[in-house]
């Protein structure tokens, strides 16, 4: 009985080894799934967040957006070409923050282009988030996103 329980333990080693030897030189994929941006302050506005691109199954986007020190006013939101110091036109408009926060599930750009989320990762381009609706164009906080946030 000794020898039977060590012969199947051998043998489960074994096969756990040669298991092991098939997958070596192997790199295990480990896709990232969530991306997260520090919003900073602008015209020392003092408001900081952050925008969490998170992966969905079907590789669109929801982008939930957190502000610290916002009011809570209605605050739009839009990804938009470039990196900020740059500046360019709007490339998806997000649902604006409401009570400091907003969450927006993108699967294409304003112009009808369809964008997934690893698209997202080399888009270039920032987020900005304005004062309110009436002060569209007072930007309070923003962020290089994609390929312009190294």
């Amino acid at each position: 009985m000794k020898n039977y329980v060590t012969a199947i333990l051998l043998s489960i080693l074994f096969i756990a080894c040669k298991k092991d030897d098939a997958n070596e030189g192997v790199d295990p994929i480990d896709p990232i799934n969530e991306v997260i941006y520090q919003l900073s302050g602008i015209t020392n506005s003092n408001i900081t967040g952050e925008a969490r691109f998170v992966r969905n199954s079907d590789e669109t986007t929801t982008i939930y957006i957190s502000l610290i020190n916002a009011s809570s006013e209605i605050h739009p939101a839009s990804i938009r070409y470039n990196s900020a110091q740059e500046g360019g036109g709007v490339a998806v408009t997000l649902n604006a923050c409401l009570c400091a926060e907003s969450e927006t599930i993108v699967t294409s750009l304003d112009n009808g282009n369809p964008i997934t989320f690893n698209e997202f990762q080399e888009f270039d381009g920032h987020i900005n988030i304005y004062e309110s609706d009436v002060l569209d164009d007072v930007i309070i906080a923003q962020v290089n996103i994609g390929s312009n946030s190294n």
